[in-house]
């Protein structure tokens, strides 16, 4: 009986350490560093963020939560096809886009059929697709064109035109 009561006053003991911890000058540093990390990471290394609108579907879907990884495009510009979070001048939440064009394509939509330097490009990635037209467009050197997985929306991010580099922040982690 007495190593059953032992045993059971070491696991109270134990539970209670976890559950009220003493203050300690080392704890409150473990705590401190924790913070500080967590703040460090999740504020601006990979940043938490919700897809707005359903421009992104079938892809993501409006509300959906996902995370913006920054240190992605260091060294390296982002690529046609790539999924990019950026930041409008005068907006304040993030959007999720897909990159179409790099500095020095041309692209068109033509009959719902993206073209890139005259050649077709087939996106899997699309529902259906636009039922609208743009005329060749030459994309800067520097600059990225950018438009939603839903092509079939009349109001998408062909309107804004061409994203400057320093707006992509990064890509969607999930």
């Amino acid at each position: 009986m007495p190593l059953i009561n032992n045993r059971f006053r070491q696991m109270n003991k134990t539970l209670k350490n976890f559950l009220f911890p003493k203050l300690t000058r080392r704890f409150l540093l473990r705590i401190f560093l924790l913070i500080t990390v967590s703040y460090v990471f999740f504020g601006h290394i990979c940043r938490p963020m919700r897809v707005e609108g359903i421009s992104m579907e079938p892809t993501y879907r409006d509300g959906k939560i996902t995370f913006c990884w920054r240190p992605a495009f260091r060294g390296r510009d982002p690529q046609n096809g790539e999924l990019v979070v950026i930041r409008f001048a005068g907006r304040q939440a993030a959007l999720l886009k897909r990159v179409i064009g790099t500095g020095g394509d041309v692209l068109e939509f033509r009959d719902g059929v993206l073209y890139r330097n005259g050649e077709a490009v087939h996106e899997v990635y699309l529902i259906k697709p636009s039922d609208w037209n743009m005329p060749p467009r030459l994309v800067k050197e520097g600059h990225f064109y950018v438009v939603g997985d839903n092509r079939s929306m009349h109001i998408d991010n062909h309107l804004f035109g061409e994203v400057v580099r320093h707006r992509i922040l990064g890509v969607p982690l999930l």
